[in-house]
């Protein structure tokens, strides 16, 4: 989960509230080309989703509080913040903000152990 965070922060995906939202509300988001694509490639399905166990359950539990905040964020921002001029919106620039802070709260407390 770090790692996939730490990779959407540091190519500056998590732009925008709606943005954000959507790519932290999958658990996984498989990338072409990763080891993962190729066994995902070999069940030869033409869904957009493919059902999976998490077999870590801090996974799961970050998942269930994650997945709230994201459908509420979106549900705020109905697109709103994907014209070119929300930055200058108080109100998206915070929501994303703590969208963002909120994931790595929870990321940092499940990593610790706690």
């Amino acid at each position: 989960m770090r790692e996939g965070f730490d990779f959407l922060k540091d190519m500056n995906l998590l732009s925008s509230p709606s943005v954000t939202a959507h790519l932290l509300y999958h658990s996984v988001i498989v990338y072409r080309g990763v080891p993962l694509s190729k066994k995902i490639d070999s069940i030869n399905s033409d869904d957009y989703e493919i059902k999976y166990n998490i077999s870590d359950t801090r996974v799961g539990i970050l998942q269930d509080h994650i997945t709230d905040i994201c459908q509420r964020t979106m549900d705020i921002c109905k697109g709103g913040d994907l014209c070119k001029d929300y930055k200058s919106n108080d109100k998206f620039k915070i929501l994303n903000s703590i969208l963002i802070d909120s994931f790595e709260d929870i990321l940092s407390i499940l990593e610790k152990g706690n």
